[in-house]
Parts: C-alpha cells; sequence; structure tokens
C-alpha cells in the first residue's frame, strides 16, 4: 500500500469528479477513471486480492510519428530512456529497481509511448520509491549522448541480423505492401538508412514534445490506498511536475490526441490522431518475394494481407472478430486443420486482425510451407478464403466459436497486468466505459449470415497482398501461379536497409530505374 506519510487531504486539489461506471458482468471488475487539470487521465483498479501494484504511464504518440526518413525514432527514443534518470546513472537505475524487487520497462507501439512497472506492496516506501522512479524515466530521462550512440550502433546490428528472422521480414515486407510510403507502412524498429541519420537532439526534442499531459493516460492497478494515492499523482504528475509545459496540442479528429505537438523549435505530427487517408494505400495488391541467400530453407515463411477498415467501436465489429477466429484464431480453426492437420504443409497457419479504435490495422494471414508445396498452400489458402466469404459457417462450429470466445474471456482479468493491460486498451482508444462489459454480448450474438457478409466485405477474394520470403530460385514457379500478377523482387537486406530499394514497392505500372529492383514480369529473372 501507499505509504501513509504520502496521505495528505483531497480538499482542493485539481481533480475532477470519478467518471460514473455502468454495472459490470462477474468477471469485469470496477474501475474508476480522473482527470487532473493539465489534461493527464488517471484509471485505478483496486484489488486485493494480490500484493502487487502495477503502473502504467502512456502518452499518445508512438511510432506513427516518426518523421519522414526518420523511422526507428520513437522505438530508438523509448530504448534510451532507461540510460539514465537525474539521481542515477543506468546501472543506478537498474540496480535500484533490483533492490526494490520492482521491474520497470519503456516502450512503443504504433499509436502510443508507455513506461509501466511493477512492484509487491508489502514495502510502503518501496512502492513510493518505484513511483517515483517511473515518473522519472517518463519525464526526466538524462540521454546521454554515449548511451544513444551505443543504442543506435546495436539496433542497427540487431535490424541487419533479421535478414535470417524469415517471419519479421515477411511481416515487413507485408506492412510496407499494404499500407505503402506512410506512417503506416514503416517498421517499429526502423530501417538502417534511417536510423543511421538519427541523433542525440532527435531523440531529446522527440521525448521533449511527446511527453505532455495533455494526451497521457495513468494507469494503476493492484493493492492501495485511493486517497493517498490520488494525493500522490496530483503531488507528482500534476501541472508542476511537467517542465515541458510550454507544449503546444493541437486537437486531432480523436478526443484526447494530439494531431501536433509544437514548442519553440518546430512541431511533431501525430497521424496516430487523425484518420489514415483513404488514398494513401496502394490502390492494387501486391506480390512481393524477399531473396534470403539460403537455397536450402526448409519452411517458407509467406504472409497474406489487407487493411481492415473495422473499428473496435464500430457495430459490425462483432461479426467480423467472430469470422477471423473462425478462419485462423486458433489451433481449432480452419487454417490450422487445413495447413497443418489435414494437410501436413506447415507448423501452424494463423489470421487475425488488428480493430483499432481510429486508424485501419493489418489483416494477415501467416504461415510456412516447404518450398515444394509453397504454391499447393498458397492456393489452398485461397480456396478456404473463398469457402468462408461465399458459405455460412454451420450452426455447430459457430457455437463453438461462440463459446470459445465467451468463455475465455474471463481470462483477460486473470491477473493484475492483464487487467490493466484491457484498461489501457480502452482508455488508450477513447472506447465507451460499456465496451468490455458488453463484450461477449458482441461476439455471440452475430448470425453466421451476417459474419459470412463481414467477412466477404472485408477479406479480398485473392487474399489480398502476397508476401513470400525464400531463395530467388522461388521466382518461376510464384509467377507461375499467378502469371497475370507482377511480381516485386526485393532482397532482405535491402528490405531493411531502406532508402532507394523500397521503390520495389511502387505500383507495378510505374518504372523503376533501379535494375535490380524490377519486377519479375519485366526482367524475367530473379536478381542477383
Amino acid at each position: 500500500m501507499i505509504a501513509s506519510t504520502l496521505a495528505v487531504c483531497l480538499v482542493g486539489l485539481a481533480l475532477g469528479a470519478p467518471t460514473p461506471l455502468p454495472d459490470s458482468p462477474p468477471g469485469i471488475p470496477r474501475f474508476e477513471r480522473y482527470r487532473l487539470d493539465n489534461g493527464l487521465e488517471v484509471v485505478l483498479f483496486e484489488s486485493r486480492s494480490s500484493p502487487w501494484f502495477e503502473a502504467h504511464l502512456v502518452f499518445g504518440a508512438g511510432t506513427l510519428s516518426d518523421p519522414t526518413g526518420l523511422s526507428g525514432l520513437a522505438s530508438t527514443s523509448a530504448g534510451a530512456m532507461m540510460a539514465g534518470i537525474p539521481s542515477a546513472t543506468e546501472t543506478e537505475l537498474s540496480d535500484r529497481l533490483a533492490r526494490l524487487g520492482a521491474s520497470l520497462d519503456v516502450s512503443t507501439s504504433s499509436d502510443a509511448l508507455t513506461v509501466s512497472g511493477g512492484i509487491p506492496t508489502q514495502d510502503a516506501e518501496a512502492v513510493r520509491s518505484f513511483l517515483e522512479t517511473l515518473v522519472d524515466v517518463a519525464l526526466r530521462p538524462t540521454l546521454p549522448d554515449d548511451i544513444i550512440a551505443r543504442d543506435k550502433a546495436r539496433r542497427i546490428v540487431n535490424i541487419s541480423r533479421l535478414t535470417n528472422r524469415h517471419g519479421t521480414l515477411a511481416d515487413t515486407a507485408l506492412r510496407r505492401a499494404v499500407f505503402g510510403p506512410t506512417p503506416d507502412g514503416m517498421p517499429s524498429f526502423g530501417l538502417i538508412a534511417d536510423v543511421e541519420r538519427i541523433t542525440p537532439e532527435d531523440i531529446r526534442t522527440w521525448h521533449r514534445r511527446v511527453t505532455t499531459p495533455q494526451h497521457a493516460v495513468l494507469l494503476i492497478g493492484g493493492s492501495f490506498e485511493k486517497a493517498p494515492l490520488l494525493a500522490w499523482i496530483e503531488a507528482h504528475l500534476g501541472k508542476s511536475a511537467w517542465s515541458n509545459d510550454t507544449i503546444t496540442c493541437k486537437a486531432g479528429t480523436f478526443d484526447g490526441w494530439c494531431q501536433s505537438l509544437c514548442d519553440a523549435t518546430g512541431c511533431l505530427t501525430n497521424p496516430a490522431a487523425t484518420p489514415r487517408p483513404v488514398d494513401s494505400a496502394p490502390a492494387s495488391a501486391r506480390r512481393v518475394l524477399v531473396t534470403i541467400d539460403d537455397e536450402n530453407a526448409a519452411q517458407i515463411q509467406w504472409r497474406m494481407g489487407f487493411a481492415n477498415d473495422v473499428s473496435a467501436a464500430e457495430d459490425g465489429y462483432g461479426a467480423l472478430r467472430v469470422g477471423f477466429h473462425v478462419l485462423g484464431g486458433d489451433y481449432t480453426a480452419r487454417l490450422n486443420q487445413l495447413l497443418r492437420a489435414k494437410e501436413g504443409l506447415t507448423y501452424g497457419a494463423y489470421a487475425s486482425a488488428d480493430f483499432g479504435a481510429y486508424r485501419p490495422g493489418l489483416s494477415s494471414i501467416r504461415t510456412d510451407a516447404p518450398p515444394g508445396t509453397l504454391t499447393r498452400s498458397i492456393e489452398l489458402t485461397r480456396g478456404l478464403i473463398r469457402q468462408i466469404r461465399e458459405e455460412n459457417i454451420p450452426a455447430e462450429e459457430l457455437t463453438d466459436v461462440r463459446d470459445n470466445l465467451a468463455n475465455g474471456f474471463a481470462f483477460r482479468f486473470e491477473s493484475i497486468p492483464d487487467t490493466l493491460a484491457q484498461l489501457r486498451f480502452i482508455t488508450t482508444n477513447h472506447l465507451p466505459l460499456t465496451w468490455l462489459s458488453t463484450w461477449v454480448k458482441t461476439v455471440t450474438t452475430p448470425s453466421a449470415e451476417a459474419i459470412r457478409t463481414a467477412l466477404a466485405a472485408a477479406i479480398p477474394a485473392d487474399g489480398g497482398h502476397l508476401i513470400v520470403v525464400g531463395p530467388a530460385s522461388l521466382s518461376e514457379p510464384l509467377r507461375a501461379m499467378d502469371p497475370s500478377e507482377p511480381w516485386v523482387v526485393i532482397s532482405a537486406k535491402d528490405l531493411l536497409a531502406g532508402g532507394a530499394a523500397h521503390d520495389a514497392f511502387a505500383p507495378p505500372s510505374a518504372k523503376n530505374t533501379d535494375d535490380t529492383h524490377k519486377s519479375v514480369e519485366d526482367k524475367g529473372s530473379a536478381p542477383r
């Protein structure tokens, strides 16, 4: 519990009244939401079931805010934030957390920077020290030049090593194919050419502009005393705690998200605050072969994918969520049963859709296959897609999937970190308070006809964009499979490097001046 010495009378604090909550069904935790007068939202989930205290401080800008030519800036900045605070060097910070028995991490997603961690609550002074450390890491990291240089060098080496991570290559190429040369299409870890350009000042500027209370949420779960905790939050995260109170937040389309974050030196654009432009994604599906040097690869990673325009807040969410689970949501789903259990072509096959609240997410089918059966596995998958678009799901199968989803929902709240992750999702996506409490009903009421209609509208008949990661010798069988479609060929090294190599993802009609990145249709063979 928070130490009694933190207890301060709440009278006069700039805290709004807690947001009233609807009644929650069994298993769904109750929580309270507050807002400080500087804009910071506070979400509290109290649980005495475990002696654990968890805190997440989330800022509403992530990797989508990477400026053009500086992909990887957000994730590089997040990595540098644990390199020290005013009261501790990197080593001292690590030692302090070890002594406290606490965990602390800084991470980025497409739309958020998050500083999070947890600690047992038996020692009140340790909890206080943990909270102070979390706030210092979030708001006052020292970001020293030498550590930034070290982390940059490590990142570049690690990105170059991804040439051996074929699944990551496939995912990276799919995102670029689906979303094109937009923030949504860039890898969160950054391209080598871009990371090399990042300077310490770029990192400090990004951090300064992003860490403003105007688009931040503090989520706390576990065992605590509410009154002294709220007093501590006001004292340490109220107006006087923020050194960058000159940041100007230009509101985006969505409540609570800053479209631009400006200071005296300029502005940071935050695409997460606005819808993705309708015409920003490629107009036609891409066929991309990412070449690797291993001619003896036993399994070939491949992906199908497309943009999912249905958000978690829309009426069509439930039907599409169920449909994707039927297609490839778990081991018993159709994809895995066909490609693995029946045909023995893969170690596993899955389908998923990202249901954001604001921007289209990436929907994908993920699997692998031996080289000799690659085209057959793709054709089998396309046949399964046509079937699920055209035929209603049988009643018995639909009942099993509904029960699976409904009965498994309670496991999302099995622990304090699990619960906090769910609360973070609805608060940072500005979903209604009823979203969690009505989720089971949302996924158990759509009819078979509604699900089929949703899938037919969402999934292209041919599966959308197709990415294959394998040796150049695969180009001929791939051309034979899709003879009417040009296949773009790009090496794994060039995919990760960035620069002119990414012209390979230009529309098929565009002429590429780099001979090593013409389509197979133009060149007649794979590049060397």
